[in-house]
């Protein structure tokens, strides 16, 4: 009797059977983890600015952005322990975001105005401190920025790690320290770093294969957050040798992703009629809803903004 219910059971599903054809949605669709970003900053010095729920909400209901960059400035705290007042604050944004329904790209820096940053050791502890902070609130952090050294946090204009990109042994062995200390901020998540050079610094020059992705290591968790997104024909100096870090970014990026903004108008790269194939050859996941303005006007006037939007991170199609 059983065996005839089941064979029952399967000729009904082959008789009821049917191809059911799904037409693609092409509106911008509010996924998590990938799109465009808003960006915000908190300071140290002065009162500290929250974000705000009704903003962020609105901002993933209305306008379809589910990314906020949020960047804290340690400026405060160069020479002392970061207050509990500062790190409360924080957890606080924290949860604000979770409410939200939105999720940050984090990044600290101690200035965005001067290269004055905090030495190694004062660095450290400040990581040690923000990891009871960060960890527990994995679940709200896209992705971390690696900052902390320079101005803006990118590892450039910096008083203590080697100014302008010149190195000492002693700059590239503290700036290694660092960077693998910054990976402890949020284990479960990436840490995207100004330069393929910074990445490689910090991971190794062999890029992650099919057989090493995901695994947790150090090599696996590092991605690039580009802030000269097609800016120049280096993108600023955002690389150094091109014909060497395009191929590395091209593997490493297939398991991670890139992110970040562009800071001026070069057409040559950014025109609608090629900027696609920067987009899908580096996997990017985020860029700046707001900033380099010339550029995005260039490509909503060209007619590609929506299917950059689109193209932006992931998308399923049925």
């Amino acid at each position: 009797m059983k065996k005839l219910t089941l064979l029952f059971l399967f000729i009904t599903t082959l008789s009821f059977g049917q191809i059911v054809t799904y037409n693609v949605n092409n509106s911008n669709i509010v996924n998590p983890e990938r799109g465009w970003y808003k960006y915000s900053k908190a300071n140290s010095i002065g009162s500290f600015s929250f974000l705000s729920q009704s903003s962020l909400t609105s901002m993933r209901v209305n306008e379809k952005i589910t990314l906020m960059l949020r960047i804290y400035d340690l400026g405060a705290f160069k020479t002392t322990p970061i207050s509990q007042t500062f790190l409360d604050n924080i957890q606080m944004d924290f949860n604000t975001l979770r409410a939200s329904g939105v999720k940050c790209v984090l990044r600290f820096r101690y200035s965005e105005t001067d290269a004055v940053d905090a030495t190694k050791i004062i660095l450290l502890n400040h990581i040690e401190q923000l990891k009871t902070v960060t960890i527990p609130n994995q679940d709200v952090i896209h992705v971390v920025e690696a900052g902390f050294i320079g101005q803006y946090g990118e590892w450039y204009y910096t008083t203590n790690y080697g100014n302008k990109g010149v190195l000492s042994s002693q700059n590239i062995t503290d700036r290694k320290e660092i960077g693998t200390k910054i990976m402890e901020l949020a284990p479960t998540r990436l840490v995207m770093f100004r330069t393929p050079y910074f990445q490689q610094m910090i991971a190794g020059v062999t890029p992650i294969t099919i057989s090493t992705a995901y695994n947790g290591s150090v090599n696996s968790r590092t991605g690039l957050h580009n802030d000269a997104f097609l800016s120049s024909n280096s993108d600023s100096g955002t690389y150094k040798n091109t014909s060497t870090e395009y191929p590395y970014l091209d593997a490493q990026s297939k398991y991670t992703f890139c992110g970040g903004e562009s800071n001026a108008l070069f057409p040559t790269k950014q025109d609608c009629s090629v900027v696609f194939g920067w987009l899908t050859r580096f996997h990017y996941n985020y860029l700046n809803f707001g900033y380099y303005p010339s550029t995005l006007d260039l490509w909503k006037t060209g007619g590609c903004y929506n299917e950059i939007q689109n193209r932006l991170g992931y998308r399923f199609e049925l």
